[in-house]
């Protein structure tokens, strides 16, 4: 007789070759570098840059806030937020760390006062954007989030929504310049219009879920924006 093939068990990408990070873990490291960092908001030197949270310390609270409220729902293992809170934390920190970088952009050229004070909160906040947004990123991809929710044509359509924010903050900038101000992308460009375009392309490769959830801290500074 001939033996039956044998049947080869289909196992999930994430369970194949990922190792699954607990969800716990991430959230301590949320939990901690949300909190640490909201610690050092009052200090408020890198209001002398102009461009931390785009000048709003209520703001920056706003999504330091979000971040530790992403990491008590993964360290409680809260029900259906394992996609939702790790989304959310990624788009809380993304605008902090554009800001940071642009922040760091004015501290290295000279354009704010140069102190060790604000050089260590430099650091220490560009650190902990950076822990949240990575980590925040690694259990999105562990958990076979980052997966097109609407196929290659969700990703072309944020695609070219997100070059369009660029083009439009291009213009906004050059329009500033010509109107008698001063070329502004080394501090709005770089923390707002091209965390906005990142946060709209990234939607495109995400489950629909968490892309939404991506996407409502930009669109919490675009309206701060405009109501200022």
């Amino acid at each position: 007789m001939i033996p039956a093939p044998s049947v080869v068990p289909i196992v999930p990408r994430s369970e194949r070759d990922v190792p699954r990070p607990r969800a716990q873990s991430i959230g301590a490291v949320l939990l901690v570098a949300g909190a640490v960092s909201m610690l050092f908001v009052p200090a408020g030197p890198l209001a002398q840059c102009g461009v931390w949270a785009f000048e709003g310390a209520t703001q920056t609270y706003l999504l330091l806030s979000v971040v530790v409220a992403a990491g008590l729902a993964l360290l409680v293992r809260l029900p259906k937020c394992s996609a939702v809170a790790p989304a959310l934390a990624l788009g809380a920190a993304l605008p902090m760390l554009g800001a940071a970088l642009a922040s760091w952009g004015g501290f290295l050229q000279g354009s704010c006062a140069p102190s060790d004070s604000l050089a260590v909160l430099l650091v220490v906040e560009s650190a902990g954007a950076l822990a949240v947004a990575s980590c925040s990123t690694w259990l999105l991809y562990a958990r076979d989030e980052i997966e097109p929710w609407y196929g290659t044509r969700g990703v072309v359509v944020s695609s070219i929504l997100g070059a369009l924010i660029v083009f439009i903050g291009m213009g906004v900038d050059l329009a500033g310049v010509r109107g008698g101000g001063e070329l502004t992308s080394g501090a709005f460009f770089v923390s707002g219009p091209l965390v906005w375009a990142a946060v709209v392309a990234l939607c495109g490769w995400l489950r629909r879920t968490p892309a939404i959830a991506l996407t409502t801290c930009s669109f919490v500074q675009v309206t701060w924006l405009l109501l200022r």
